[in-house]
């Protein structure tokens, strides 16, 4: 038996350990061979250890894991193993000084100095990932062999009783392949393509989204300015790059405010998006990781109420804004309102048919109500004469934690609803145009801004920048065009019309968004081309499709055929956002994680078998 995994960063592992804990239990096939195959080799594209070590994970490290353990409901073996933060604390200092890491030195350093709460390098979730895999080598008997190809797989083709996986040099024969892909970039849109020739006849420099680790400034000289179009994500990890990444430092005043140091070598970063604003930091982390709400209306037995694809798109946008609105209410109350019988008002707020009303008629000031429109939009905040007050108040709102903090603990509880949204998305209970509106827009646009934010740290770090006059922030609805007398990119606000910036450094700073039908990737251009695999789209109304850019699979067994079915091939991963949720996620420890749930269902399917496949 012979099962290739396209991948090797923390889904393709999963799936590599899920296969080696089953066969040492059932000894189901007389010799069993996996193969990895992913250019970057053990940790993928993302995850390389040697990458600039000032970028961080956007989770806390008990929060990490590549271990199947209790309590997780799976088929095969549960085994126990260190999450990121006990390996930190355990092994990772011997591991690291026996590997010869280009940032060995800062990593060793790392390990003493990390805490359960704060945030891990990359680089560390890298070693981690390389020592799982060294650690799955301890786990083969003599009827395993596991290994790893640094090669592009470009086609997987049907054939006879299983597959042809062909790459850049070999071809290789399998029964069972399982593609666990990443962010691919795209076709330039036809913007970006009139920016991108434009920067080849002006000699400029023009970055497309792609991963921010890769990030080019090696020429981008001091003072010289760069803009950076979008202030999620990348936008910090680009920023980092030039102001950690270049030498800089920060301390603490007399009143504990970040102070930004300068070594002189940094740019002026020039930045901006349509909204405007950052999006919110992440609240500190007080609690364990594995500590989630219970959930009061989002619930399951309501969800597995709905059998027959009957749910209001509406109803669930309520009940998720509801469940947000109770963590906040539960806090503000033990915090501002000590006087007010907490139970009994949230066990109205619960019940009612109307749970606003129920805050309405209580004691709590109208100025401390839930207010969905100022967080999504923070322009509409009368409070915010500038983008510093922004900053702050997200500051001081992080500070406060999540276990007391109303809108820290508020905005977490997207991360406690995540399965019972999965519920939602994978039992198909909205229609397909409530499933666009509603949890493709609505949710996905507050939850994008609200919730997937980057640690506190970094919201101070940029207001501390700020100060420092290293980072301007440019208002609502950038736009950005080409100057040909100048012969430089040109930006500016709707905001503020009047003022202008020029440079000769422009950054799309985001990931490639998820496109099957632009995606650049060869291995997915060619299951669409041959109709092994095809695009998910959505059926609404008056006879109307929407392609969502996911790559269609069977929410049931992950396979990626819908007019027939290939046998043991299967595709998971952030190709399928959209036909799935949230797909870009690390598997966690201490709860029934979607991640580790499905490799195993995947690979007990395999195991299930024959061992053979049908095209």
């Amino acid at each position: 038996m012979k099962i290739i995994l396209v991948g090797a960063g923390p889904r393709g592992l999963v799936a590599a350990e899920r296969i080696i804990e089953q066969q040492r239990v059932t000894k189901r096939f007389d010799h069993l061979k996996i193969v990895m195959i992913d250019p970057y080799g053990v940790g993928g594209r993302v995850w390389p250890v040697d990458q600039p070590h000032e970028l961080i994970m956007n989770t806390t490290p008990d929060y990490i894991t590549l271990f199947t353990a209790a309590p997780n409901k799976v088929h095969g073996p549960l085994v126990s193993g260190a999450n990121l933060y006990e390996w930190a604390k355990s092994g990772a200092y011997d591991f690291i000084r026996e590997h010869d890491y280009q940032n060995q030195d800062k990593l060793l350093t790392e390990v003493e100095m990390l805490q359960y709460n704060g945030y891990a390098s990359r680089s560390l979730y890298g070693a981690y990932q390389q020592w799982f895999y060294e650690y799955l080598q301890t786990r083969l008997d003599q009827t395993m062999e596991l290994r790893v190809l640094k090669e592009t797989v470009k086609m997987v083709i049907p054939q006879n009783n299983g597959y042809v996986v062909k790459t850049g040099s070999l071809l290789l024969p399998a029964n069972a392949v399982i593609m666990a892909l990443g962010h691919n970039e795209n076709e330039l849109t036809d913007e970006q393509q009139r920016l991108n020739d434009f920067a080849e006849k002006q000699r400029l420099h023009y970055v497309t989204p792609t991963q921010p680790q890769e990030y080019d400034f090696s020429n981008l000289q001091p003072k010289q300015s760069v803009i950076l179009r979008g202030l999620g994500l990348s936008f910090f990890d680009a920023v980092t790059m030039l102001t950690r990444g270049r030498g800089g430092n920060y301390h603490r005043d007399s009143a504990d405010n970040l102070v930004y140091e300068a070594s002189g070598r940094e740019p002026l970063i020039i930045a901006g998006s349509r909204r405007g604003y950052p999006l919110h930091g992440k609240g500190l982390s007080d609690r364990p990781s594995s500590t989630h709400a219970v959930p009061h209306f989002l619930t399951t037995d309501w969800i597995k109420s709905h059998l027959d694809q009957d749910m209001s798109g509406q109803e669930f946008i309520d009940r998720v804004h509801y469940e947000v609105e109770y963590a906040y209410y539960e806090r503000l109350i033990k915090k501002n309102y000590p006087q007010i019988n907490a139970s009994k008002l949230l066990n109205e707020f619960i019940k009612s048919n109307n749970p606003d009303e129920v805050i309405q008629q209580s004691e709590i000031d109208v100025k401390d109500y839930f207010n969905w429109q100022e967080l999504v939009d923070p322009q509409s905040k009368p409070q915010f004469d500038s983008v510093e007050e922004y900053l702050e108040h997200d500051i001081d709102t992080a500070k406060q934690g999540l276990t007391n903090g109303p809108y820290a603990g508020a905005m977490a509880m997207y991360h406690d609803l995540y399965d019972q949204i999965r519920l939602v998305v994978d039992g198909q209970k909205l229609t397909d145009d409530d499933y666009l509106k509603f949890l493709l827009g609505q949710l996905n646009h507050e939850h994008s801004f609200l919730s997937v934010g980057p640690p506190m740290i970094r919201i101070e770090e940029l207001r501390a920048l700020l100060d420092a006059g290293i980072v301007k922030l440019l208002g609502s609805g950038m736009k950005v065009d080409t100057n040909e007398e100048t012969g430089k990119f040109q930006t500016w606000s709707q905001q503020n019309p009047g003022q202008k910036y020029e440079s000769s450094y422009l950054v799309e700073a985001r990931l490639p968004q998820v496109n099957a039908q632009t995606t650049k990737n060869p291995l997915i251009k060619q299951l669409l081309s041959n109709r092994i695999a095809y695009q998910h789209q959505l059926q609404l109304s008056g006879d109307r499709r929407q392609k969502t850019g996911a790559v269609y699979v069977d929410v049931q067994t992950e396979r990626i055929s819908q007019e027939h079915i290939n046998r043991h091939l299967y595709f998971w991963g952030v190709p399928t956002e959209g036909r799935h949720w949230l797909m870009t996620a690390s598997p966690h420890p201490g709860i029934n994680d979607v991640v580790l749930r499905t490799a195993d269902l995947i690979v007990t399917e395999i195991f299930r078998d024959n061992g053979t496949s049908t095209g």
